[in-house]
């Protein structure tokens, strides 16, 4: 995915309004965190190709070849942060709805947050 396809028609005040994009990075979650800190890249997101050294849960490598959506998203809630474990759950709720909706293409939800397509997680 190109800035241009996320940002062609999007109507969000700040989610992808500023979007870091790279061929290939160590792991867009590393960028994510090195600039996290500065408020204005609130709703930013940073999108690559291809990672090197993705992370998955606990610590586990996350293969990333091109070809699937590797992506990470700032965000500065403003909510309590008590909730923030429920993000991850809705946004891939949200995702596989809008697939199906823009492609008619139905995805499967893997706890706690994978869409995956025919059980894999990415088509290579």
């Amino acid at each position: 995915m190109l800035p241009w396809e996320i940002t062609d028609g999007l109507k969000t005040k700040s989610i992808g309004r500023k979007i870091y994009y790279f061929d290939k990075i160590d792991s867009t979650q590393s960028f994510a965190s090195t600039i996290a800190g500065n408020k204005a890249d609130d709703g930013a997101i940073i999108i690559s190709e291809t990672q090197d050294s993705g992370k998955g849960r606990l610590g586990r490598a996350w293969v990333s070849p091109r070809g699937g959506i590797w992506l990470s998203v700032i965000l500065h809630p403003r909510f309590d942060v008590a909730k923030i474990t429920l993000v991850p759950l809705v946004a891939s709720i949200a995702l596989s709805v809008a697939i199906q909706k823009t492609l008619g293409v139905k995805t499967e939800l893997k706890w706690p947050n994978d869409v995956t397509l025919r059980g894999k997680k990415s088509q290579a």
